[in-house]
């Protein structure tokens, strides 16, 4: 009984799955049992959990030594983070590799909507080539115009833009870190359509290549960037903020890069 949320609602996504070595994003592993799927995964199998570069790294050294050949996807997770924050080094190895098999479709009662993705023949990108584009230390609070960055190396399209964002504690942060736990640290997002958004950022997995340009707010967004496409309402510009900016150092270093996409970057569905 408990299971019957989880059951997928489509025949063609459960034969889509039989048969072949399934990882479940971000968590309802129950999916597995509840469908009797072949389950492949990752160290670190729920992506909230994935607090530091450390664990980013096992999960990704997994799906680069033994890639699941199926994900299903569901856009979503918690404490007010944008799905692309959890575990960044991950996501962004996906983002390049693996392909929708599938438009958006609805999962499970467990899940909602969601993607099937499967590897690709060739990756679209790669994260370890990224090229940087600027360097800069800014104040909390400071806008950050990715607009003019991308204005800087001449090609808006065919580029994910990333951020390394090292938020650095001061002394008082330091001993507060160890003995409580850190306050919140946000990052705010304007979007091209004039909306904003704030995503709660982990502060050590910040330091870490953050896709920045494009963080989509629906599945149909998600399935333009799996198949490689330019978003139709990207981030322009981006500030830091925390409610106690006290325990960190008053500057932030940024790192900002672009992930060149290469001409396989087709849709994968018509």
């Amino acid at each position: 009984n408990n299971l019957k949320p989880s059951v997928l609602r489509e025949p063609n996504v459960l034969s889509a799955l039989t048969g072949q070595a399934v990882d479940i994003l971000p968590w309802e592993v129950s999916v597995i049992e509840a469908n009797n799927l072949t389950w492949h995964p990752a160290p670190n199998f729920q992506t909230y959990s994935v607090y530091t570069r450390w664990l980013d790294r096992q999960n990704l050294v997994h799906y680069q030594q033994h890639p699941p050949t199926r994900l299903l996807y569901s856009f979503m997770s918690i404490d007010g983070r944008h799905p692309y924050f959890d575990q960044p080094q991950t996501n962004a190895f996906l983002l390049c590799h693996y392909q929708p098999m599938t438009q958006p479709a609805q999962l499970a009662q467990s899940i909602g909507e969601g993607l099937i993705l499967q590897p690709r023949a060739q990756p679209i990108c790669d994260p370890n080539r990224a090229l940087p584009v600027a360097e800069r230390t800014v104040a909390w609070g400071e806008v950050i115009d990715l607009n003019a960055i991308r204005a800087s190396y001449g090609a808006a399209s065919g580029n994910r833009l990333v951020a390394r964002i090292n938020l650095r504690h001061s002394l008082l942060g330091k001993l507060t870190n160890f003995l409580f736990r850190t306050p919140p640290v946000y990052l705010k997002a304007f979007y091209a359509d004039g909306q904003s958004h704030f995503y709660r950022l982990v502060v050590d997995n910040a330091q870490s290549d953050l896709v920045v340009g494009s963080l989509p707010g629906s599945l149909a967004e998600v399935f333009q960037d799996f198949n490689g496409q330019d978003s139709a309402n990207p981030v322009v510009a981006m500030l830091i903020v925390s409610p106690n900016q006290t325990v960190f150092q008053p500057q932030i270093h940024l790192m900002l890069s672009r992930i060149p996409l290469g001409a396989n970057s087709t849709p994968a569905i018509p």
